[in-house]
């Protein structure tokens, strides 16, 4: 049973006020090792008390309560989620032990369409977020946030998840977007590699004055990890090897609540804060009001999805020279969000005609000028 893996908390065991109003408490209920309906709650919590995966920064198993005081202590953005709280996984025999026991509990709460919060721990743990999917769905979009990619096989697995990820056999792996790179930490023949198999890499610069670029990114994603080195250290210092350039506090918040609001999205992964190095609760405080955003875009999902039958969105058809393969977009009338079609030649990845992918509206003034957009390319290679 998957309660065998975990240590259940409390408002008790964190010392806070139980009986504590207006805050996020309030919404919260504590796993107390009895059966449970997951189909009742919204969005469960799971902490992971697991660094072996990640030994040059020892102290990332004392992050999930650390974030948990932070986060408890906030308001509430609604009073209609309704939130469970499993606890922390305990550190197995051996890491892949604390591998299976996140993977295995992930995949309930995703086959009870339970939104899920995994405060790590280590990033390496991204590798089990990932295995959780692989027994439920047929093609898996993943994003990470991240200073560099984690490719290094000559390294320890906290270096080295993703290179698991991307060479699983009979691997579900549909596309993976990283958002926030630092050239300087990342060699040219990555980039070229993760350009080869049609991965997008976004460096830091590139959403400076332009934060918004990330939403259409992260609005196809079904799980997000979140390496608190993307951030930079004046604004979280809790990490043994922070970086002096990053994200901002405040754009982090807001990549967060544009995660939220994606439907699709059912897991995100908050990794690498090491409280040995937080300074007067700095970091857990900005993981925490991160959370909080992701709850407030939860809260205020738009649930789009265009289709012919449905008068809320506008078709629009670009000509091509082969008018057999003429460039298909959709524009919403209540958000003003972009898609666009991508002819399916994998009958295995989807039974409909045609693939959506989240675009922009620079998309489609790219194919309305004659060019067809990287990401429609991007989509169409892996489906033919």
């Amino acid at each position: 049973m998957i309660y065998d893996f975990i240590k259940s908390t409390s408002a008790v065991s964190l010392g806070l006020n139980k009986d504590a109003q207006s805050t996020l408490l309030e919404n919260v209920s504590f796993f107390d090792n009895l059966d449970v309906d997951f189909k009742s709650f919204n969005i469960a919590i799971i902490g992971v008390e697991e660094d072996r995966g990640t030994p040059k920064n020892i102290g990332t198993k004392d992050a999930p309560d650390h974030i948990r005081r932070a986060l408890y202590s906030l308001s509430s953005p609604s009073k209609e989620l309704t939130i469970i709280d499993l606890g922390n996984i305990q550190a197995g025999a051996e890491l892949k032990d604390s591998y299976y026991a996140l993977s295995h509990i992930l995949e309930e709460l995703l086959k009870a369409k339970v939104f899920a919060i995994i405060l790590g721990g280590g990033q390496d743990l991204s590798l089990a977020q990932f295995n959780a999917y692989e027994r439920i769905k047929p093609c898996i979009n993943f994003v990470s946030i991240d200073e560099s990619f984690d490719l290094d096989k000559s390294m320890h697995s906290g270096q080295s998840y993703l290179m698991d990820v991307f060479t699983k056999e009979n691997n579900h792996l549909f596309h993976f977007s990283n958002i926030g790179y630092q050239s300087y930490f990342v060699h040219d023949h990555v980039l070229a590699s993760l350009e080869k198999m049609r991965f997008d890499a976004f460096r830091l610069g590139y959403f400076k004055n332009n934060i918004t670029e990330t939403e259409v990114i992260l609005r196809d994603a079904d799980m997000i990890s979140l390496d608190i080195s993307a951030i930079k250290q004046s604004d979280a210092p809790a990490h043994k090897n922070a970086s002096p350039n990053g994200f901002y506090s405040e754009e982090i918040c807001q990549i967060t609540r544009y995660a939220g609001i994606s439907n699709k999205l059912s897991s995100f992964g908050l990794y690498e804060l090491n409280p040995h190095f937080d300074q007067n609760n700095h970091s857990a405080m900005l993981f925490a009001q991160s959370i909080w955003y992701l709850f407030d875009g939860y809260a205020n999902r738009h649930f789009e999805k265009p289709e012919k039958s449905n008068n809320n969105y506008i078709r629009y058809e670009v000509d091509s020279e082969d008018e057999s393969n003429n460039l298909v977009f959709w524009k919403s009338k209540k958000s003003g969000r972009w898609w666009m079609e991508i002819p399916n030649g994998n009958k295995a990845i989807s039974f409909k005609k045609e693939h959506i992918v989240s675009c922009t509206y620079g998309d489609y003034q790219e194919a309305c000028n004659g060019e067809i957009p990287n990401r429609w390319l991007s989509a169409y290679e892996k489906l033919a």
